[in-house]
């Protein structure tokens, strides 16, 4: 760190995913990463104006200020993420940990962690390689600390009708979740809400619903439905020698480009929903039929996630890892909505529209 730097003071920003308030405190020479960061959950977690004072506490620091006898000190591997999306295999090397915390390390992007149990905090020491690191070590750890106040995690993405009302999409990897999400936004003009996990809680008894930030994992099969939305997102459907790109072949898409993209709602938080909408392409159709009432509440457990299977969230051990709470309440709030099967490809779903816009 140079002396212009050394005189400069931390900028703290106070951040609140809607139940859960922390502190991103950035210090000089660390800026370049954390306004990634800040962009990547630009629209999630806005400002906090409250008085609680913050669950977590995040610092961000220049690489170069990580004191070497840390990073001496973190020698055991540890396999920090896995995933298909290779920039999201993440590995780190651990210190001992003495009950109040833990060192890390991961020598391939120079990022480093010190983890603070007393305070709920982790100082980051960062390069601009950094930022998967921050995005996973963040959005998880509060992921968790939302389970821990009763926050139900669906695995669903979401769109929303000019009525304020959602239609969530529910699904297993493959079945048309991402497609579904998209005809609706760019075919049927319904305004992009969230694209792979939606957050359910009751606030003054009532359903409250917000989004939450995660990065697009999409097909060319599925961007060359929509090459508009392709380009917007700055995927090309052809390689460099100008041939197609086999359908199967996946791309990231950070969650602010996706966005704005798609025109989110720049409020993302909603308390109706109108329709459940189970998709299968994989199923004969097309084919839309409403799902009996008794078949809902299997339907509901297969989608419900739980934090403490995402390693990034839960290794420090910032917070406790609780269960996730019942479900009953929320699902009875969502029990009301009408719960359909859209079997097959290219299912027209004016009729769905249609009736929520009534």
């Amino acid at each position: 760190m140079n002396q212009v730097q050394a005189q400069l003071a931390p900028v703290c920003k106070k951040l609140t995913t809607g139940a859960v308030p922390f502190t991103l405190e950035v210090h000089a020479g660390a800026e370049p990463v954390a306004e990634a960061l800040i962009n990547v959950f630009n629209g999630v977690f806005p400002e906090y104006t409250g008085s609680a004072p913050p669950t977590l506490r995040f610092s961000l620091h220049p690489a170069d200020d990580f004191d070497p006898t840390l990073i001496a000190s973190a020698t055991k591997p540890f396999a920090l993420r896995r995933s298909s999306a290779l920039p999201f295999n993440l590995d780190l090397l651990l210190s001992l940990d003495d009950g109040t915390g833990v060192v890390a390390y991961d020598p391939k992007t120079l990022t480093g962690y010190i983890v603070n149990r007393n305070q709920a905090s982790i100082a980051f020491y960062v390069t601009n390689d950094s930022l998967f690191h921050l995005v996973e070590t963040l959005r998880y750890t509060l992921l968790m600390a939302e389970q821990n106040r009763s926050t139900l995690i669906l695995h669903a993405s979401a769109a929303q009708t000019d009525q304020g009302d959602l239609m969530l999409v529910l699904g297993d990897k493959g079945r048309g979740k991402t497609t579904t999400l998209l005809s609706m936004v760019l075919r049927d003009k319904l305004r992009y809400f969230s694209g792979d996990k939606v957050l359910a809680d009751i606030v003054d008894g009532a359903l409250r619903l917000r989004a939450w930030p995660d990065y697009a994992h999409v097909g060319i099969g599925t961007f060359s439905l929509f090459p508009d939305f392709a380009r917007a997102c700055g995927i090309s459907l052809t390689d460099d020698n100008g041939q197609p790109r086999p359908n199967g072949e996946k791309h990231l898409v950070a969650p602010d480009r996706f966005a704005h993209a798609l025109d989110a709602v720049p409020e993302r938080q909603a308390s109706c929903v109108s329709h459940v909408i189970l998709p299968d392409v994989t199923a004969e159709g097309p084919l839309i039929r409403d799902l009996p009432l008794t078949t809902l509440p299997g339907r509901f457990d297969g989608i419900l996630e739980d934090a403490r299977q995402f390693t990034p969230g839960c290794w420090h051990q910032l917070t406790e890892n609780k269960a996730p709470v019942a479900a009953d309440v929320i699902f009875a709030a969502l029990s009301d909505a009408r719960w359909v099967e859209v079997l097959g490809r290219d299912v027209p779903l004016s009729e769905l529209l249609d009736a929520a816009e009534a």
